[in-house]
């Protein structure tokens, strides 16, 4: 557009300076009309400029803002991505130890039964113990009348309770433990 204008003014100025002189008056005007305009860019450019640079001030903040802002949340991120894994990691290890206590509780089930088990083949050893016993009491009084069939039958049964009676000592230990 300045150009178009300077064009213009100087084919008016040279049809001006045919006409004589009152051409160098209009010249002299065309001249100063573009020495303002001229001045009027200018200052245009002197403004645009300094918005130039204003933008790009603007500009270097707004990314230096957004720089650090990415930062912060990639940093936000990276700390997310820790505290998960370590939720992931202490989980991993709840559930070991869930299994672990469930293994516990199995164990003990089994060992409550086998004491249970225990328990009943020792009431009926002390039963077979007192009825060995007490057969025992009787075979001491046959053999105590002279018999030597009772004698014998009296070792074999007093053999049979001793054995009995280190099995019963042994029940008994184990169910302690």
């Amino acid at each position: 557009m300045p150009g178009s204008l300077r064009q213009e003014s100087m084919c008016c100025s040279r049809r001006r300076s045919t006409v004589g002189a009152m051409g160098g008056i209009a010249q002299i005007h065309d001249i100063q009309d573009l020495l303002v305009d001229n001045q009027r860019f200018a200052a245009t450019n002197v403004a645009l400029q300094q918005q130039l640079i204003s933008a790009q001030h603007k500009l270097r903040a707004v990314s230096l803002a957004s720089n650090k802002a990415r930062a912060e949340r990639e940093d936000d991120v990276g700390n997310t991505a820790d505290q998960t894994a370590r939720i992931e990691a202490e989980a991993r290890t709840v559930a070991g130890a869930r299994v672990e206590v469930e293994q516990v509780h199995a164990d003990v089930r089994a060992l409550a039964a086998a004491r249970t088990e225990l328990m009943d083949r020792l009431r009926v050893l002390r039963k077979q113990l007192g009825r060995t016993k007490s057969e025992s009491a009787k075979a001491d009084n046959v053999g105590s009348q002279g018999d030597p069939e009772g004698q014998k039958d009296l070792l074999r049964l007093k053999g049979r309770i001793e054995k009995k009676s280190a099995y019963l000592q042994e029940l008994q230990d184990q169910v302690r433990i």
